[in-house]
């Protein structure tokens, strides 16, 4: 059963105990800001709008209409496919990173969509699904939540019983989720990407869990 991670796995992680987890660039990365804990039961609500959204076969057709939705209920988003060039803040050094041209996020959006109901294996589907559609970036803000929920909706369809919380796990994880993902956009080897979001699953599935803390509250302080 997954479940939101308790402050000490977020801990563990964060202070190397499980160094398989770290990718071996995050030495030369800066540390960043640290996780907006909001974003937890934004998390938690826009799964529950996929859950409704895509309860039966996902098509492309539906999962445009889904995901737009889910956007324009985030404060300040406009829930439409962007149609203007959109990227990442520039590094220290002036490097920034693009996402694909507007005119193509609609068709890999759709292509996303096939991807999911074709793939043989769901976890792997839903892994795939989680960094594509975080490439695509389909809208000019909150694709990263929107990703994220999709992500723990298609992994509830796969057999998890509970929410799970990727987003602080990145934070503890010290970015590798992002350079596993660059792998994948830029070399085209997603086993990166997929090894390491394997781990985090199977890594917060058999962690000893203390039922008596508050899950907000826990999740609140693994961060102090």
């Amino acid at each position: 059963m997954l479940a939101p991670p308790e402050p000490a796995l977020l801990k563990a992680i964060a202070n190397g105990s499980f160094p398989e987890l770290i990718h071996p660039l995050c030495a030369h990365l800066g540390k960043g800001e640290g996780p907006d804990w909001s974003r937890i039961a934004q998390g938690r609500e826009l799964r529950a709008h996929f859950s409704r959204a895509l309860a039966g076969p996902i098509t492309p057709e539906n999962l445009v209409t889904a995901l737009c939705e889910a956007n324009a209920s985030l404060p300040g988003c406009s829930g439409k496919i962007r149609t203007a060039e959109t990227g990442l803040t520039p590094n220290a050094t002036g490097i920034q990173v693009y996402f694909p041209p507007a005119g193509t996020v609609s068709p890999q959006v759709e292509a996303i969509a096939r991807f999911i109901a074709q793939g043989e294996d769901p976890l792997l589907a839903a892994i795939g699904a989680l960094g594509m559609l975080l490439n695509c970036h389909p809208f000019s803000d909150g694709n990263g939540r929107v990703s994220r929920a999709l992500y723990d909706h298609l992994l509830h369809r796969a057999g998890s019983r509970d929410f799970f919380p990727l987003y602080p796990l990145l934070f503890a994880a010290r970015r590798s989720f992002d350079l596993a993902l660059r792998e994948a956009e830029i070399k085209g080897d997603w086993s990166p990407f997929v090894i390491h979001n394997c781990l985090l699953i199977s890594i917060t599935a058999d962690w000893p869990r203390d039922e008596a803390a508050s899950k907000n509250t826990a999740l609140h302080g693994a961060n102090q």
